[in-house]
Order: C-alpha cells, then sequence, then structure tokens
C-alpha cells in the first residue's frame, strides 16, 4: 500500500514538475515576447518623432531660402536685369511653401513676395514660422522668453 502511495506520489511529482517547467517556458516566452514589443513600439515612435522633426526642419530650410532667395532678387534686380533661373528658383520655393505652410503665414509671406505696401517685415515670417514649426498649436504655453523676437534676427545688406 505504501509502495502504491510513493508511486502514485512520485508520479505526481514528476507530472506537477514537468507542467511547473512548461509554465516557466510559456511565461518567459511570453515576457520576452511583451519587452520585445514594447522595446519596438518605443523604438518606432522615437523613430517617428525623429522623422517629424527632420521634416520640420526641412520645411524650415525652405522659408529660410525663399525668403534669401527674394531679398537677393529684390535688391540685384534694382541694379540688374532679372535672370530667368533665380525667378524659376523663386517660384519654386515659394509654391513648395504654400503647399504645406498654415494660411496665416502663407498670406504675409503672399504680401511679402509681392511687395504689399502692408507687407509685413520679412523677419515675421521668419518668428511666426519657426513657431508654428516648433510649438504647432501649443503656442500660448510658451514664455514670452522662449519666442525669437524679429529684431533678434540678423541678415546681411547687399551693398554696391
Amino acid at each position: 500500500m505504501y509502495n502504491y502511495l510513493f508511486q502514485i506520489t512520485g508520479k505526481l511529482s514528476l507530472l506537477l514538475a514537468l507542467i511547473w517547467t512548461i509554465w516557466q517556458f510559456v511565461v518567459k516566452k511570453y515576457l520576452d515576447a511583451k519587452i520585445t514589443y514594447k522595446i519596438k513600439l518605443e523604438n518606432d515612435k522615437l523613430l517617428e518623432d525623429y522623422r517629424s522633426q527632420e521634416l520640420k526642419r526641412q520645411k524650415a530650410v525652405l522659408v529660410s531660402n525663399l525668403l534669401s532667395q527674394w531679398y537677393i532678387s529684390a535688391k540685384i534686380s534694382e541694379n540688374h536685369e532679372k535672370n530667368l533661373e533665380s525667378i524659376l528658383k523663386l517660384n519654386q520655393l515659394a509654391f513648395e511653401a504654400y503647399l504645406w505652410l498654415p494660411r496665416k503665414i502663407a498670406l504675409k509671406l503672399t504680401k511679402i513676395l509681392s511687395r504689399a505696401s502692408d507687407a509685413p517685415n520679412f523677419k515675421e515670417v521668419i518668428v511666426d514660422t519657426r513657431e508654428w514649426i516648433l510649438y504647432g498649436d501649443k503656442l500660448e504655453l510658451i514664455s514670452d522668453e522662449e519666442k525669437l523676437k524679429m529684431d533678434e534676427i540678423i541678415h546681411f545688406e547687399i551693398h554696391d
């Protein structure tokens, strides 16, 4: 009787040990998969944030190139005939900027590029674009000390 009890107890212990080992294996695989997924998800989010920031930087470069070309074109045209390549470049940059700029900034840019009498200073478009790219809809949360002011932007004049 005791022998039979020992056999059942031994088999039961062996079965429990086997179940416990399988359970540990399954839990380990589950946790590994879950951790790997979370790491991948976090890395994907970081990569998307980086790509978004890079796209914003490219857009800022486009506006600065446009205003730079426009400024130089205005100074050169006073003394020299406009060059077709310069006009093509200005059109390309302007059209690219109009594709993504918010309407408010695009209208200011239109006034500047067309030399309208009520056109804002070109530095205002630079500041507005910078704020829109960096802060988006959260502009009201940014302190005045963090905002770039027009008089803090320098540009170089063309002299004859």
